[in-house]
C-alpha cells in the first residue's frame, strides 16, 4: 500500500481530472503488486502459497469455518489467472464492473463474462 501511495504522488500528473480516482489508484496497486511478485520469483524469493496460514472467523464451529475458508482461499488461487483477478476484483474488493474494466484494459462484457464463468468455476471447485 505504501508503495502505491508513493507511485501515486509520483504520477499524479498522469492522473486525469474527471475520471475515477479510485480505479486508478487500484490499476497502481495491482501493478506495483504483479512487479514485486516478478522480481521475487526471478529471485527465487516467491513462496508457492503467499496467504497467511492462519485464518481467524468468529463462529460456533471454528476448526470447520477455517477448513472451508482455506478450501475456498485454495480454489480462488487455482483459478486461471484472468478469471482470478475479475473474481478478485469485483467480488472482494467491491468494485463495480465498469471500474474493472477500465482496470484491465477490457470491454465491460469481456468483464461480466470473466466474472460469470470464474464464479462458475469456482463453485464447481468447491462442489468437488
Amino acid at each position: 500500500m505504501q508503495e502505491t501511495v508513493l507511485l501515486a504522488l509520483r504520477l499524479e500528473n498522469t492522473f486525469i481530472l474527471g475520471t475515477n480516482i479510485r480505479a486508478w489508484l487500484f490499476t497502481l496497486m495491482k501493478n506495483t503488486y504483479l512487479n514485486e511478485s516478478r522480481k521475487r520469483r526471478r529471485r527465487g524469493q516467491l513462496s508457492i502459497e503467499e496467504q497467511p496460514s492462519e485464518y481467524t472467523i468468529d463462529c460456533a464451529n471454528r476448526q470447520e469455518s477455517r477448513l472451508a475458508l482455506t478450501q475456498a482461499m485454495r480454489a480462488v488461487d487455482r483459478l486461471s489467472p484472468v478469471y482470478k483477478e475479475v473474481l478478485v476484483l469485483v467480488a472482494l474488493r467491491g468494485l463495480s464492473y465498469a471500474d474493472t474494466a477500465r482496470i484491465i484494459g477490457k470491454p465491460l462484457g469481456t468483464v461480466r463474462s470473466r466474472l460469470a464463468r470464474g464464479r462458475k468455476m469456482l463453485k464447481d471447485a468447491l462442489e468437488e
